[in-house]
């Protein structure tokens, strides 16, 4: 009865694989996306692994080179459907690639999660002949749970080991010592917290002299945009190939040429006082198959959390492996440059303020600004904006949001106030000039 059971699973899975397979340009989104769920449903079935499990009952590892995610996030990268896809297809050609070289491909899947879901799919494209799996995941209850997916869909014969092991520091046995294809996704995006960097330059030794590491390439750029909100692409200008990670960056890494973690790139000064920067990570899985920016959680587009850096200075970025790896920057922040507008300057109407209380808020989400400065001053941009007749929460939005400069901002003032008679200007001066600054 359970081999009947199994043969349907089987059966069943197989058949959606195909159809997510299917490289279809007309297929919409929606119906891979919805056969990502189907394929997860199954391998739930096969495995005893739910992707939606409560991620607060279990627990990732922590090597010395990065985070080893739990076996419920693993299994939840399934049901990325356009990460899945690309993958899986890589994976495909990389190995149908080999066969015509070899005849029979020897791989080794490091980091396989609860499903093996970048291989195993594909198994029944191919047959035992062709293909001899190593298996390998620091987690017992993903090698638990691969063993019980091999075991319903009957595929025992392709696994040639199957263990427990960190693999940052695996050996091989005399008999498996070279493989013809490592596949490895234990990555998030720009590198960070996961021990991607660690596992391939430590499992690289072990491939043939034409052996691939799968994916082939991750590269980080990093990019610049004008604070003020970019209206196209045209607007973002590449600064630097931050970081690669392919086969020889791998070798070197191993080799102790640490070299590749650091650098710097200019600032350009033509974007203005302040801009954003922005990391993207884009992966080569194998050949053309590529998952670009925002395509994915790992190929998210990362603006980080500093305070802006001055225009045509230099930033300088080290890479620091430990147990949950990340980046470390060094530059010359913005609000070091530049103090605030004083407050008794006086705009085009001979207002007082007006500019200050731009300035301030333009910098909040780009360079941040002093909160007991903000808080103290809180009160005056109240009453400005009251005086101005515009909702102070309106006035917030739209400087914080749009970025206006300073033209621009008392243009859209003029379409919102009401006309201050010059009397009314002369008393809101004399509050901003008795104000405790």
């Amino acid at each position: 009865m359970e081999k009947v059971k199994n043969q349907s699973l089987s059966d069943e899975f197989n058949s959606l694989v195909d159809q997510f397979l299917l490289e279809n340009e007309n297929m919409a989104e929606g119906n891979r996306f919805k056969l990502s769920w189907l394929l997860s449903d199954l391998m739930y079935q096969m495995s005893g692994i739910s992707a939606e499990a409560d991620m607060a009952k279990g627990d990732d590892i922590s090597t010395a080179y990065g985070v080893a995610i739990m076996p419920t996030q693993g299994a939840r990268c399934l049901k990325e459907a356009i990460r899945s896809f690309q993958f899986l297809r890589g994976v495909k050609r990389a190995i149908t690639h080999k066969l015509t070289e070899n005849g029979q491909v020897h791989l080794l899947y490091a980091g396989s999660g609860p499903w093996g879901s970048l291989l195993i799919p594909l198994l029944h494209l191919f047959s035992p002949k062709q293909l001899q799996i190593t298996v390998l995941d620091i987690h017992q209850e993903n090698i638990e749970a691969i063993h019980k997916v091999i075991k319903c869909l009957d595929m025992q014969a392709f696994f040639s080991s199957i263990e427990v092991a960190d693999a940052t520091a695996w050996q091989p046995t005399p008999a498996e010592q070279e493989f013809d294809i490592i596949v490895s996704e234990t990555m998030n995006s720009m590198l960070k917290r996961e021990p991607q960097v660690s596992i391939f330059a430590h499992l690289q030794q072990y491939l043939t002299p034409k052996g691939l590491l799968i994916p082939e390439e991750v590269r980080i750029e990093a990019w610049a945009t004008p604070a003020k909100p970019a209206k196209n692409e045209r607007q973002h200008v590449k600064l630097k190939d931050v970081f690669t990670l392919h086969k020889a960056s791998a070798q070197q890494i191993h080799q102790g040429q640490l070299s590749k973690f650091e650098g710097h790139f200019i600032l350009p000064k033509d974007l203005g006082d302040i801009c954003h920067l922005e990391f993207r990570t884009l992966i080569k899985v194998y050949q053309d198959i590529e998952l670009t920016r925002n395509q994915s959680s790992l190929n998210a587009s990362l603006n980080l959390n500093f305070v802006a850096p001055v225009a045509g200075t230099a930033i300088n970025y080290c890479y620091q492996i430990n147990n949950s790896p990340d980046w470390t920057f060094d530059y010359q922040p913005f609000s070091e440059k530049v103090s605030l507008i004083k407050p008794f300057v006086k705009s085009k109407s001979g207002l007082m303020y007006l500019y200050r209380f731009w300035d301030k808020y333009r910098r909040i989400p780009i360079s941040g600004v002093d909160p007991e400065l903000a808080s103290k001053e809180q009160h005056l941009d109240i009453l400005l904006v009251n005086r101005l007749g515009i909702e102070y929460h309106d006035a917030l939005s739209f400087i914080m949001s749009e970025l206006p400069d300073l033209e621009e901002f008392e243009g859209w003032i003029e379409t919102k106030q009401n006309t201050l008679k010059l009397t009314q200007i002369r008393e809101f001066n004399r509050t901003v000039s008795s104000y405790d600054f």
